[in-house]
Parts: structure tokens; C-alpha cells; sequence
């Protein structure tokens, strides 16, 4: 791609308007449920009376269980009917969500509307990576893949800095608004990835389609290349035999391995929970601000990835990321041993504000985006969505267990133990990513295939 493609920058945008929508579930219960269980503005909880500890976990966790669905359909839906569509499909359920929340006066709505936003996020997190990958050329597809990180970095700050100044309705109809625009948007003018159409033997589509991504009619050579990746990295065979191959068996473990470290450092529980947490510290800043304050600060990591992914390989940026979520973690974790000591942790209660911003910042660098740009790449690519489901699911399985967990450790553990817990599974995952994760920088998917075969 030479100079400034700007259609292949705003369609990577335009897609990840729907990742915008479905990722501020994430963040969404740190500053809404204060209000539903009565703590902070309770004349702004839609709910008659405040909600229990059970019921936080419950509302928290629903989003996963819906996240476990989305994938195992998505798969075979992709399949017949393409990515795009695939998406626009899924784009329904999370609008859905957003409406019910609109009108929600009972738990069961929250119930309700979190589980549809659940499955909503399980095919973006399927699709949207795979899809960028496809519609990119190799040199940038790094730099296109950290765009979903960024886009969910800015949900982040919106969820936290607008969250707590709004009700419920108000920000549910305010979600609607990015959601409305990437239906408009990809419906109209965004083609299907040019690896699909070729796959479905659609050469004319994929050549269309590629010319339109790469805003040239120079793609012969290009389309070429893509036929013979379709047709180099096909792997067949009965189900048993495919999950026998070394590509696909290395593949998976490597993804669905980095799956499992980025939900046992406590990521999700950690923003699901943040604003809790920071009211836990006894700090005199209201624990609103200090969550505004974390999210401004991962900014700088997310964006200098865009820029340095293609460079520095992804690797390093893993190991990096990795070894800052643990030092944040064993930090924070020696606070809350002191407080629960009963020591005078006046003068460091800026602890905890530093080591969950360089927990942030360190998950932004490498252990989010990273993890996601090889599920977007290692795979062969007639096989690339059943496997994206397949890590997906056991991603939020994982979450599921972890974040429904996060409030009973924390009561029963403290929070000392409970940081450091995370602290010893991410000394693990470091150890596996030393050993098992190999770099792919500037490799095709051809290449990258090669290299699983060793």
C-alpha cells in the first residue's frame, strides 16, 4: 500500500464502532453499579431498592455467559454468510441490550440486557480482528490490528468519565449513537474481506473489493498472492484429524493460552470492580475521579502501539506488558497487606492510583491488543473463524470464572492475597510466553503457517 490509504483507515474505523459499543459493557458496572446497589446516588437507581453482592456478581458476569454463546454459532454463520454480514447480524443483539436498558426497572433486565451484550461481544472479538487482518496489507497489518485497542480504549474513558454524572437511560441512549453509525456506515460503503470472496471462489468480488481497500486498480498481483495464501494454508480433513495437525494443535494452544493470561491476571474482574476498589483504599479523592485518572493515563501505550507494533515485533511488547501487570500487582497487593495490618497507609495512598495505572497501561501495551493481533493471524484461513470461536469462548470462560469469583475472594481473602494470586499466574504466563509464543512480525500468512510447522 503506497502513501495514505484513507478507505482502509475509516473502514477499520467504522467496524471497530461496533467494538466501541460492545466494550464499554466491560467498564460499564464500575460506575453503574455504585448507583444499583444504592451506594452512590441512589435517587438515580432504577431499581426499587439496592442491589446485593450476589446480584452485582451475577449482573458482572451475565455479559461473559452471553460472550460463551456468541461464538459457538458464529463459526458456521460467518462461513455461509461472510464476515460483514456476520457482523451487521450480530450488531442487532447489542442493540437490543442497549434498549432494554433504556426501559430497565428490575435486576432481570440488567440480567437480560448484559446477556444479549455478551453475545453481541463474542462475535466482535471473533470477527473484527480476522476481518482487519484480511483487509490489510502486511506492513500495516500491526498498526490496523491495534485500532480495535484504541477504539476500546476511548469506550473505556467515555464509560468512566461520563458514567458517573448520567443515569442508566441516559447513557444507554447515548450507545446507540456509534452502534447507529457503523450500521449506516459498514452497510453502505464497507465491502467483504477480499480473503473470503476469494475462498467462495467470488474472484471478481474479492478483486472489486480489494481495489476499493487498497484505493487502486493495480491488485492483480495482490489478488494472486491472496489465492495462493487461500490455497496454501487449506487445511482439510475430518474435524479429529484437523485438531491433529501441528499448525492448528500449536495455534491453538499458543492463542488459547494467551486467552487464559490475560483473564488470570484479573484484568476484567479489575475494571469490572475499579471504582469499588478505589473507595476500598480510604483515599479522599472520590473514587470516580481516580478512575478518570487511570483511564487518562493509558492513552499514552495505547497509542504509541499503533506505531510500534510493526517494529519493535509482538514478542517483546507481550513481555514487556506482562512483566508491568505483575510489578503493579505485587504493589497494589502490599498496600491493601498494610491496610489490612492495620499500619497507617496515609502518605502512600497514591499507591494504589499508580499501580492500577501501570496495570493499565501495561495491559494497553501488549497482554489486550497483542493477544488479539495473533488470533487475527496464526490460523489458516479456511479454518480462521471456527478457531477465533473457539478461543473466544474459552476467553470468557475463563472471565466468567474469574470475574464471579473477584467479589467472594476479595471477602473471604482480602485483597491482598487476592492481587496476588493474579501476581502468581502472571509470573506463569511470562514463563509461557518466553517458551511458547513466537514472534510474527512482518510475516505473511503463509510465512506464519511455516513457522507453527517447525
Amino acid at each position: 500500500m503506497k502513501g495514505n490509504n484513507y478507505f482502509l483507515y475509516s473502514s477499520v474505523i467504522s467496524v471497530n464502532l461496533l467494538s466501541f459499543t460492545a466494550n464499554a459493557g466491560f467498564p460499564w458496572t464500575s460506575p453503574f453499579l455504585p448507583k444499583l446497589n444504592g451506594h452512590v446516588d441512589p435517587d438515580k437507581n432504577p431499581i426499587p431498592y439496592g442491589i446485593s453482592v450476589l446480584e452485582e456478581s451475577w449482573i458482572t458476569t451475565m455479559l461473559n455467559v452471553g460472550a460463551l454463546c456468541g461464538p459457538l454459532c458464529t463459526g458456521q454463520i460467518s462461513r455461509k454468510i461472510g464476515k460483514k454480514m456476520t457482523l451487521l447480524l450480530f450488531s442487532i443483539p447489542v442493540l437490543i441490550s442497549n434498549i432494554i436498558l433504556i426501559f430497565a426497572n428490575t435486576v432481570w433486565h440488567f440480567y437480560t440486557s448484559r446477556f444479549l451484550l455478551g453475545v453481541g461481544v463474542g462475535c466482535v472479538y471473533c470477527i473484527i480482528p480476522a476481518y482487519v487482518a484480511e483487509i490489510s496489507d502486511v506492513p500495516n497489518r500491526g498498526k490496523m490490528g491495534m485500532c480495535m485497542s484504541v477504539m476500546n480504549l476511548i469506550s473505556h474513558m467515555c464509560v468512566v468519565c461520563i458514567g458517573p454524572y448520567v443515569t442508566v437511560r441516559t447513557f444507554a441512549c447515548m450507545s446507540l449513537v456509534p452502534l447507529i453509525l457503523f450500521i449506516m456506515i459498514f452497510i453502505t460503503f464497507i465491502p467483504e474481506s477480499p480473503y473470503y470472496l476469494v475462498s467462495r471462489n467470488r474472484m471478481s468480488e474479492a478483486e472489486n473489493s480489494l481495489k476499493k481497500f487498497r484505493q487502486t486498480s493495480d491488485v492483480k498481483h495482490e489478488l494472486v498472492e491472496i489465492r495462493n495464501s487461500v490455497r496454501e494454508t487449506k487445511i482439510e480433513g475430518s474435524l479429529y484429524d484437523i485438531f491433529k495437525t501441528k499448525v492448528v494443535l500449536k495455534g491453538l494452544i499458543l492463542t488459547v493460552g494467551l486467552m487464559l493470561s490475560q483473564q488470570l491476571c484479573g484484568a476484567q474482574p479489575l475494571k469490572a470492580y475499579q471504582q469499588e476498589i478505589f473507595q476500598s483504599t480510604g483515599s479522599n479523592i472520590p473514587s470516580e475521579i481516580l478512575v478518570m485518572i487511570v483511564g487518562i493515563f493509558q492513552f499514552i501505550p495505547n497509542i504509541l502501539i499503533v506505531f510500534i507494533v510493526d517494529k519493535v515485533g509482538r514478542k517483546i511488547l507481550l513481555l514487556l506488558s506482562y512483566f508491568g501487570l505483575l510489578i503493579s500487582l505485587v504493589t497494589i497487593g502490599m498496600f491493601f497487606y498494610f491496610q489490612e495490618q492495620n499500619f497507617d497507609v496515609g502518605s502512600i495512598l497514591w499507591v494504589p492510583v499508580a499501580s492500577s495505572c501501570l496495570f493499565m497501561a501495561s495491559m494497553k501495551l501488549g497482554a489486550g491488543p497483542v493477544a488479539w493481533s495473533y488470533v487475527g493471524e496464526v490460523f489458516p484461513s479456511n479454518l480462521q473463524i471456527y478457531m477465533s470461536s473457539i478461543v473466544t469462548f474459552s476467553m470468557y470462560f475463563f472471565g466468567i470464572i474469574v470475574t464471579f469469583i473477584f467479589p467472594i475472594m476479595f471477602n473471604y481473602i482480602g485483597m491482598a492475597w487476592t492481587f496476588w494470586i493474579f501476581a502468581i499466574c502472571t509470573s506463569a504466563s511470562i514463563v509461557f510466553i518466553i517458551f511458547k509464543v513466537p514472534e510474527i512480525k512482518g510475516k505473511s500468512f503463509v510465512d506464519i503457517q511455516m513457522l507453527l510447522k517447525k
